[in-house]
């Protein structure tokens, strides 16, 4: 179990870790039941974002994520958006970061979200 969470660099799109990502809700399905985490996060690209959580959870989970994105310039956006968690690792502070990579998201979506971040 361990090798599944060693922290690999797979990010393909740049990514912002200076605006403000307000999770509202952070919802894992498992054998079809909903479990509400309390997540935070500061790191957000157009192709997924990095959550902080007490708990790790296994790569490969679906995720489901509401949140309000504010890029500093005065605008905020709001994410709603199902993902796929990937890597896991044990950040400094005793949570675990686990990444979070957008599904079922349009070209449109892709592009929209990746002029928004620049």
């Amino acid at each position: 179990m361990e090798d599944r969470r060693k922290n690999h660099d797979r990010r393909k799109n740049p990514r912002r870790t200076d605006i403000e990502v307000k999770i509202q809700q952070c919802v894992v399905t498992r054998l079809g039941r909903e479990t509400w985490l309390d997540a935070k996060s500061n790191d957000l690209s157009e192709g997924g974002l990095s959550l902080y959580l007490e708990d790790p959870l296994d790569p490969g989970e679906r995720i489901y994520v509401l949140a309000e994105v504010n890029c500093g310039t005065g605008e905020c956006r709001e994410l709603s958006l199902n993902g796929v968690t990937s890597n896991v690792a044990q950040a400094e502070n005793g949570k675990w970061r686990v990444g979070m990579r957008f599904i079922d998201m349009s070209e449109e979506e892709v592009s929209s979200w990746k002029e928004f971040l620049t």
